[in-house]
């Protein structure tokens, strides 16, 4: 089990067909997951899958920020040391996971949206119907940081056959 995952992400040349891994990806495997996930499961159903997660994100940051402002309320005159220690420990846990999904909430909607502003075919103007050709790492230095690890996907229409880097 261990042999087959070390060599999964080994540095390696066309491992199959259309999906280049490099060193930076084998360090680094979630980008070439990505690649992954679009080509098996396709790329609407993929960024469905993306608004969801960001959304379910978005709930637990509310979730979170509920329960931080119900323990806010409690706080008052104690009695005890223990109990306002507690309070204290409970709110800045909750305000700690709140703001954890809310950035986990912004990038999943950043890259779900850089993607999906580019999978419109630029000939035919056909919306996410396309044949994932090559993946490989990106190098735009104007990116955010979190996009930066997003690969090049460069793609094919289904209907007129153009391509595009995505």
């Amino acid at each position: 089990m261990f042999g087959q995952r070390a060599t999964r992400f080994a540095p390696q040349a066309f491992v199959t067909p259309g999906c280049w891994r490099d060193a930076a990806a084998a360090a680094y495997h979630v980008p070439m997951e990505l690649a992954d996930r679009i080509r098996a499961k396709g790329f609407r159903k993929w960024y469905e899958g993306r608004l969801a997660e960001a959304h379910l994100h978005l709930i637990t940051a509310f979730l979170c920020l509920i329960a931080v402002l119900g323990a806010i309320e409690q706080g008052g005159p104690y009695n005890s040391w223990e109990r306002g220690l507690w309070l204290l420990l409970v709110t800045l846990g909750l305000g700690a996971v709140g703001a954890w999904t809310l950035r986990r909430y912004m990038t999943t909607m950043q890259l779900a949206e850089f993607l999906g502003g580019r999978s419109t075919c630029p000939k035919c103007e056909a919306y996410a119907r396309f044949r994932l050709l090559y993946t490989g790492p990106r190098d735009e230095p104007a990116l955010p940081e979190h996009l930066q690890e997003t690969p090049v996907l460069v793609v094919e229409c289904k209907k007129c056959g153009a391509g595009w880097r995505m």
